[in-house]
């Protein structure tokens, strides 16, 4: 069980790595550098407060070690903003192809109502949902914003970020390969989203949501793998933002 004073330092390191715009190489050396630092004050006969309050606020610590290494500072990809564009488009895409489906059905039972409602009374009919898939293309949807999302943090975090950082990425990727395999393992039917790609007399089809989700998450294991502590005491991982 952790004392309070070691959870004033560990609240501190984290709320100065967080800050951190730098490599995890960098991270791991600097938060290590800290806790040194606030060990050695505490033992001089400062309390955990003192030693805080005069190293400074975790912004303040790590806008100084922003600027001194500066050359080493982690440039995020604008790029990455793209994958968010694509997700917004795909669900828009989805509403869109709600809308649609409640209008035609709408209009489908009123023509049905004019034809069969008579003299008679009223007739009641059963009327399939327009299209026999919309659930199979809303859940294929939802898999390829996962793969979006997670595409989106990993040109966030970049090759060297913590590994816990990753296992957002896996939960994604992961995810949304289990959404896009539902449409195909519980014959939800056409439609859903594909590719298709006419080659010779045959047509290939691929599941984009299947693919992007495979690639996401290779990387991201990838990743977390590399982002595992190995040489640190204990191999216990330093707790970064």
């Amino acid at each position: 069980m952790m004392t309070e004073d070691q959870k004033k330092i560990k609240r501190y390191v984290n709320r100065l790595e967080w800050k951190l715009k730098l490599p995890l190489e960098l991270k791991v050396r600097i938060s290590g550098d800290i806790g040194t630092e606030i060990h050695s004050r505490m033992e001089s006969g400062q309390t955990v407060d003192e030693a805080l309050g005069e190293m400074g606020t975790p912004e303040e610590v790590a806008e100084r070690f922003n600027r001194e290494f500066a050359g080493s500072a982690v440039r995020k990809n604008p790029a990455r903003y793209l994958f968010l564009i694509i997700a917004a488009v795909i669900l828009a895409g989805a509403v869109g192809y709600a809308v649609e489906g409640y209008m035609a059905q709408k209009e489908l039972k009123e023509a049905a109502a004019n034809v069969i409602g008579g003299a008679d009374g009223p007739t009641s009919i059963f009327l399939t949902d327009h299209g026999t898939g919309t659930a199979g293309y809303w859940i294929s949807s939802a898999g390829l914003v996962c793969a979006c999302l997670s595409a989106f943090f990993l040109a966030s975090y970049g090759r060297r970020a913590a590994s816990r950082k990753y296992r957002k990425c896996i939960t994604l990727s992961a995810a949304g390969f289990v959404l896009n395999l539902i449409p195909f393992v519980f014959t939800l039917g056409a439609p859903y989203l594909s590719w298709v790609f006419p080659v010779g007399t045959t047509v290939v089809e691929i599941d984009p949501g299947l693919t992007a989700n495979l690639i996401t998450l290779i990387l991201s294991v990838r990743w977390w793998r590399r982002g595992r502590p190995k040489d640190r005491p204990g191999g216990k991982e330093c707790d970064v933002g």
